[in-house]
């Protein structure tokens, strides 16, 4: 197989996401206009969204970790937004949405791999 066709598992269900979200939530801590905030509630909600995507492409979807990034959607969501009037609120649920994602992200390269023969071709049924 020439070497341009060969996907690894990396490429496939990305880290960037997390560490986006990551510098997101670091430079957050500041005490910033509220903007950032809404543009931070946007891109966690992008992500958690995506996340759910990419776990139903690859027939994952539907276990708990789905349901908990739909709870993290809806509670970033920039629409109808949620208050919690609390900064270390903010930070501890940001603490556990990163550890959802990273456990989300781990769990689609592991089915990728699964999911996969080793020289990078899909499995057939």
């Amino acid at each position: 197989m020439p070497m341009m066709q060969m996907r690894s598992k990396a490429t496939e269900f990305p880290t960037d996401p997390f560490w986006v979200v990551l510098v997101f939530y670091v430079v957050g801590l500041a005490d910033l206009p509220y903007g950032y905030y809404t543009i931070t509630r946007l891109v966690t909600c992008l992500v958690a969204i995506w996340l759910i995507w990419k776990l139903h492409s690859q027939g994952a979807a539907g276990g708990p970790l789905t349901w908990l990034l739909a709870g993290i959607a809806v509670l970033y969501n920039p629409i109808f937004p949620i208050y919690l009037y609390s900064k270390l609120l903010w930070v501890i649920l940001n603490a556990i949405t990163l550890a959802v994602f990273w456990s989300a992200i781990r769990f689609g390269q592991q089915e990728h791999s699964e999911g996969t023969r080793g020289d990078g071709e899909v499995r057939g049924n």
